[in-house]
């Protein structure tokens, strides 16, 4: 990337000031006020020392829990058993290539409950001491178990000096669609001291995550792992459970949101400080730091669930000495391939099946790497040891990366290898809209633009609950499309510029048709001068469309929720409007969604009018004014 191309897009930013008035006439002057200072944390005990590996929790300063409670260093079941299981599994009959788990799934009768307090707390995953937001004084924080078709209740308690929520990534939210978890568009922020309780279903299985909502918190360790248990689409003898890949900062985000959304030129994109495996890497070696480890038996075959939980870089994965069979990507089966590495941006998950057939006495590193499409300082590989049974476990391995492991390529696999083990054919869509990216000045900062424009969320007056009272009349800044009654959209995502993009499309999965390459700005923005430059004044203006008109496996495509766009090139997604709702498509990268990289997609908003909203969302909005009405919210981002 050239310098001035860093130069701009790290200039990106928002302080426009507070959002105009949302329909519901909630004053603007309200809607600008929220949290004072944060509150400086007491002074901690320094981090104990601990041995060089553990599989187990962690102490850490504050008291923090670190690691895997439990799920980093032992198997998980087939399935949760305190549950009925008609012919034998909790899903009865259903199986991964007989049901569409987009219009059918399980009805178990079962809830499965949580209790999450968040607050603020001095945590060291790596060895260097740094703010955290933690759940239940954990991080990662704990992990949430359902059987397919399970309700998931999660009663979440704030006990921070800023609002929060929660998002279950991935989750399609059918009859919930107000439990989606995002500030501003499906609800209220959860005010301080004030306790919320999301209540879902596992519609669709496999693995996942949950992170927050709120501007960035899920910077600072605010998520946890998803594991919703499901018929198998490949043979394997134990599953060793979520692995969470992703980068790591040693600052809170509201100081590396000063930095970001500062004026150019001084404005810089905060990069990452370094890498974790379930949220281990000591760095540099710190002294008392750990590093994960995993026990497996030598002739056995292992599930992995490999989940980015980045904030904003590309991880590259792989095991010494090692092949992985893929068998799912996001929340989406497919049809088993072989690879030495895979790829993974913001939000992806791939399930891989592993056959540790090396002699038992083999130790072996695991490893992922931040590819260098990313922004990174510091430390750019984690690792983990693997110890077969009979392995010297007080010994680290001294095995050697393989030919991929360090692999520059950010996009995805191949499309034409990424095919749903349950095969669907997309419709002939009923609307098209191609959508080029930009990063543009305001005036006096950079934001990023889709289509000309920018995104920002009020968070007093959720887009979900106006659209219920029949109020379509959104704020410019929303960037809300109301695509009707439709029943199916696709959009051409066009990404001309000099950084990758990880798209995600909340409610939904999305059918991924083709990609290819998009380069020409002038043809893409309709000039002559070369600039990557949209009309953002809010006139009409035409784009060029890059894509050719082709589509990988036309007959049963790729699908899932999260998709790399790479610089210079297109994306052509598509999605089936099933799904009544106000859904965010944005880039999952954490300081770009900050920037306004975010696109409304109003969907069916006469049946939204019919939808049996709880009171509940009303109250946690009054709790939210109540207390925004004595203290200013430090909101300088877009607020996703």
């Amino acid at each position: 990337m050239s310098v001035f191309a860093k130069a701009a897009v790290a200039a990106l930013a928002i302080r426009d000031g507070p959002p105009a008035a949302f329909p519901s006439g909630v004053p603007a002057a309200v809607a600008a006020m929220g949290a004072g200072p944060l509150a400086s944390s007491p002074a901690m005990p320094p981090t104990p020392s601990s041995s060089a590996l553990t599989a187990f929790p962690v102490p850490m300063g504050g008291g923090a829990a670190n690691s895997s409670q439990g799920w980093n260093g032992k198997t998980l079941p087939p399935f949760l058993t305190d549950n009925p299981t008609p012919q034998g599994y909790p899903w009865g009959s259903m199986t991964a290539n007989n049901t569409n788990y987009y219009e059918s799934w399980p009805d178990t009768g079962v809830t499965r409950y949580y209790d999450f307090n968040v607050a603020r707390g001095v945590c060291s995953p790596d060895g260097v001491e740094v703010q955290c937001i933690l759940v239940n004084n954990e991080f990662p924080g704990p992990i949430i178990e359902a059987n397919w078709g399970d309700m998931i209740e999660v009663k979440v308690t704030n006990n921070l000096e800023e609002g929060t929520s929660i998002h279950f990534h991935g989750f399609l939210q059918k009859d919930t669609q107000w439990m989606d978890g995002v500030p501003g568009v499906s609800q209220c922020p959860i005010a301080p001291n004030k306790t919320f309780t999301y209540r879902t279903r596992a519609e669709l299985y496999g693995s996942a995550w949950y992170h927050s909502h709120f501007e960035e918190q899920s910077a600072n360790g605010f998520y946890g792992p998803i594991v919703v248990y499901g018929p198998k689409n490949a043979e394997y003898d134990e599953d060793l459970g979520p692995i969470l890949l992703g980068d790591w900062v040693h600052a809170y985000y509201k100081d590396l949101l000063d930095e970001l959304l500062a004026p150019f030129p001084t404005a810089k994109i905060p990069p990452s400080d370094n890498v974790l495996i379930n949220g281990l890497n000591p760095y540099y070696g710190a002294a008392g730091a750990a590093t994960a480890k995993f026990a497996v038996q030598s002739g056995k075959k292992y599930r992995l669930r490999l989940i980015s939980t980045a904030c904003s870089s590309t991880q590259k994965f792989s095991i010494d000495n090692h092949k992985m069979t893929v068998i799912a990507n996001d929340f989406v089966p497919v049809n088993p391939y072989t690879t030495d590495h895979v790829t993974l941006s913001v939000g992806q998950r791939t399930d891989v099946v592993v056959e540790f057939d090396a002699d038992p006495t083999t130790s072996v590193w695991m490893r992922t790497f931040i590819a260098p499409c990313s922004e990174a300082q510091g430390q750019t590989e984690a690792k983990a040891a693997i110890f077969y049974e009979k392995a010297d476990m007080n010994t680290l391995p001294t095995s050697s990366p393989g030919p991929s492991a360090y692999d520059s390529y950010c996009g995805n696999d191949d499309l034409a290898l990424t095919t749903p083990f349950f095969p669907i054919t997309p419709p002939m869509p009923s609307h098209e809209d191609v959508i080029p990216i930009s990063a543009q000045s305001n005036g006096t900062h950079l934001l990023w633009y889709m289509k000309g424009r920018t995104f920002r969320t009020n968070y007093n007056d959720p887009m979900l609950l106006e659209a219920k009272l029949g109020n379509m009349d959104f704020p410019y800044i929303g960037n809300v499309h109301n695509y009707g009654s439709n029943s199916s959209i696709l959009f051409v995502v066009e990404n001309t510029g000099p950084m990758p993009h990880p798209m995600h499309l909340h409610g939904h999965n999305m059918f991924i048709l083709a990609e290819g390459p998009c380069t020409d700005n002038n043809f893409v923005f309709g000039r002559e001068d070369g600039h990557a430059e949209a009309r953002i004044d809010g006139g009409d203006q035409t784009y060029g469309n890059c894509w050719d008109g082709h589509i990988t496996n036309p007959e049963n495509p790729q699908r899932r929720d999260v998709q790399m766009v790479l610089p210079g090139q297109y994306i052509v997604v598509q999605w089936l409007q099933d799904n009544p709702g106000v859904w965010p498509f944005h880039c999952h990268l954490t300081w770009h969604s900050a920037a306004g990289f975010v696109w409304s997609v109003l969907e069916r908003p006469d049946d939204i009018m019919k939808m049996p909203i709880p009171s509940t969302m009303a109250q946690t909005c009054r709790d939210w004014s109540d207390w925004t009405g004595s203290h200013v919210v430090d909101q300088i981002d877009d607020g996703l």
